[in-house]
Parts: structure tokens; sequence; C-alpha cells
């Protein structure tokens, strides 16, 4: 006791022989020095880590020719549909947070987004025409209240089309080659990470490209480089190049011959069968491929090319051929009745095949029937098992679209897309900023 008592004395004539000033700052630094001490203790085995944060600009550059091939490859920035489909082409909230179908009433209910502006959804849909004409379109409140003027199962997947002018992003300024767009701030799905989107739009490719390597832009649409500076991305759209054999002629009736095209195995005895393409680098190339790897296995094929209006005005309306290189757009509905059911067979019908069975009928009949996904979808997948059996077409290649992004952009999400501007998809997630952030376990 003594002892620290003699201590303490000690330390006041030591500190007795300071100035004022001195003895403040001496204070501070102690204080400073115990306030730093506490935080290491406390913050002692706390981990950080970096989180996306808003900011940043990406520019980006698009080969367009006209502002109607411009608007295309960028619709789903500016405008979006009541839903949207994913990078699986799964039904997702887009302007709409839920919804609900009474197959009963046939009544549609979607509840919007705080922020959503409803009159202008309501006008919108109400203006429509094509595949959404005529609905009868009410609202309550936040609530969009649909009822279509007939039973129309595909409904679900069009008022997924971004046809509203209320997307992630709002046109803020346009210039001759240059397009300027910022972040909505009551975007359904929260305000973009990305403050500022521009697109410069080129007319030459390889001028778009340099501008890519030199840094001018951080993205290029329709071009495919990966490097240690950029990553490339595909998206699948569903269009395919495919081929129909033509049920109705009597050669096209010999499964086994189409089994062994499909598969590419020997055919006996030899034969040979007339094709009808597009007169298109990328049908005649597919037709190549094809000669190749068939002539060895016994099968000649004979290509005719037609130019488009040739085979849509005259081989397609008579069903004019043994084979049909031609494409097919699934679009947003993973129906396909038109292009399988027998009613379909008569021109203007879309059953290229002629294909004609009854029990694949019945199931086609029941998928479009169907109003609600799960069950239209369900359906769909049963029908095409048996279809796939009997070989009317081969599906030969899917389309798909190229891009390229700087990897300064983080989170850019692809998979399966409708449009060229499904690259965006997920473009309010993408970001460049990054914060520092406490990390918890």
């Amino acid at each position: 006791m003594k002892t620290f008592q003699g201590v303490i004395r000690f330390i006041r004539r030591i500190i007795g022989k300071f100035l004022k000033w001195e003895k403040i700052t001496i204070a501070l630094c102690l204080l400073i020095a115990g306030v730093a001490l506490y935080f290491k203790i406390q913050n002692q085995g706390i981990e950080y880590e970096y989180a996306p944060a808003r900011g940043g600009i990406y520019t980006e550059g698009v080969l367009a020719e006209n502002s109607g091939i411009l608007d295309k490859k960028l619709k789903t920035l500016t405008y979006s549909g009541l839903l949207r489909l994913d990078e699986n082409l799964n039904l997702k909230p887009a302007l709409a947070k839920s919804w609900s179908i009474d197959e009963n009433s046939q009544t549609y209910t979607f509840e919007l987004f705080d922020r959503v502006p409803v009159d202008k959804v309501k006008n919108t849909l109400t203006e429509q025409k094509d595949n959404l004409a005529g609905l009868d379109v009410q609202s309550e409140g936040q609530k969009i209240i649909i009822k279509p003027p007939k039973k129309i199962g595909s409904l679900i997947y069009n008022l997924t089309d971004p046809i509203i002018d209320f997307g992630p992003y709002q046109k803020a300024k346009v210039e001759e080659s240059k397009l300027i767009l910022e972040a909505n701030p009551d975007w359904s799905l929260g305000e973009p990470l990305i403050s500022k989107v521009i697109i410069r739009i080129f007319q030459d490719e390889d001028k778009m490209i340099s501008a890519l390597e030199s840094g001018d832009i951080q993205g290029a649409d329709g071009v495919l480089i990966a490097s240690n500076k950029q990553n490339a991305y595909t998206i699948k759209l569903q269009k395919y190049i495919a081929l129909f054999f033509n049920l109705s002629r009597q050669n096209m009736q010999n499964k086994a011959l189409r089994e062994a095209i499909k598969n590419k195995t020997d055919f006996n005895p030899a034969t040979s069968v007339d094709l009808v393409a597009l007169d298109q680098p990328v049908f005649t190339g597919e037709v190549e491929k094809l000669q190749a790897s068939l002539s060895s296995k016994g099968i000649t094929l004979n290509p005719k090319y037609f130019s488009s209006d040739q085979i849509i005005s005259e081989h397609i309306p008579q069903r004019n051929y043994d084979i049909l290189l031609y494409g097919l757009d699934f679009g947003r509905d993973p129906d396909i009745y038109s292009y399988y059911y027998s009613g379909q067979i008569p021109s203007p019908g879309n059953n290229l095949s002629q294909y004609f069975n009854l029990e694949v009928d019945k199931i086609l009949d029941k998928a479009h029937q169907a109003v609600l996904p799960d069950k239209r979808m369900e359906a769909t997948k049963q029908a095409q098992t048996l279809i796939d059996k009997d070989v009317p077409n081969i599906l030969l290649k899917q389309t798909e679209h190229d891009f390229t992004i700087s990897k300064e952009v983080k989170n850019v999400i692809v998979g399966q897309g409708i449009t060229e501007s499904d690259r965006f998809q997920n473009v309010w997630e993408w970001y460049i900023k990054t914060a520092k952030v406490r990390k918890y376990k």
C-alpha cells in the first residue's frame, strides 16, 4: 500500500512539471490510445469483405443501322413486363411482386410493387394489340386485374414481354451516336447499382472492337472477345435451325431413314432425298455439314435454295419438299401446339412436318388450354417426349447471341433468353463499385 502511494506521489511530481498545454496534449494522446485499444479488442476476430456499391458508368458499343434495330437491342433496359423470364426461363417478379390466376373465372390478379405507376401499367395493357388485344384491365390500389376476352393459355407468358415504359433505366439524353441512360431510382426490383449506362452506336464492327480494346467502351454487343481484360458471354435464344421431314411423302414415312439422318448412322439401301432451304449463309452452311456427315452413310441430300419470299409463298403453303431446313421460333410461351398439333397441318398452320399422333394431340390440347404455368409446362414436356420418339423434325442448331463486357463489371448472369436485349436480364444487379463491409458469419 505504501509502495502504491509512493508511485502516485511520484507521478504527480512529474506531471506537475508540465505546462498546461502539455498536460492537455498528453491527456488527448492517452484518450486516443485508449479508444483505439478498445476498438481493437472489440473488433478482434471480425472479418471484412467487399460488397457491391452504387456508382460507376457502363459504356457499351452497339451495331445498329437504324433506331428500330437499336430499340430491339436495348428494350429490357428501359421497358419491362408485369413479370419476367430469368436465365432459366422461369417466371419471376418484375413490376408485379406477386400474382394469382383464378382458373374458373379466368381472372389474373397482379400485386404491383409500391413505386410502380399503376395508371401507366393499366393504360399500356389496355392499348395493346396482337396477343394482348381486348383485355379487360382494371386497377384497385396497387393491384392490376385482367380478364381476357376468351381463354388464353399463353397470357401469363405474354405478360413477360417488356412493353411498359418503366424499366431499370430511363432515357436521359439522346445524341447523334450516343444514348445516355440513368438508373431509375423507383425501379421495382431496386435502384440499379450502376448509376449510368451509355450506349455508343457504331456502323463498323472493327471500329467498335478497337474502341473496346482501347478502353473507350467497356462492352460490345454482337462480338465474342475473351481476354485478360474482358469476359465473353453467350445467351441462348429460343430460336432454332430445324429439319422438318414431310411425313406426307412416302420416303419420309420411313422412321429408320429419319433416325439415320438424326443420328448420322448408316442407312441401307442407299437413298437420295430432296431438301429445300433458305438461300442464306447460315442455312447453306448447315446443309454442307449435313451432306458431309451423311454422304458416307448411304444418304445423299439434294439441296435446292430459295429466297425467304419463295419459301413462304410457295413451298410452305403447298408443303412442297421432302425435307425443309427452316427457322423455328418458340418465343416466350413453352407451348408447342402450333408446331405439332394435327389441326395445324393444313396451310397456314405451322405443322411443317405434317405430323399426326392422336395421343400427342390430346396432350397438346391439354397443354394449350392450361392457364397455370406448371400444368402447361408439365403437359408440354410429356408431349415432347412422345414427339421425340417419332422424329418428325430435328433441331439442328440453337441461335446464340454473343457479347463482351469488361471484367470490371461484375455479376453479369447469362443463360437462356428470348431476344438479344435479354443480355440485360439482370442489369440492375450488375456493379462496378464496391465498399468494405463487416462480414457476418
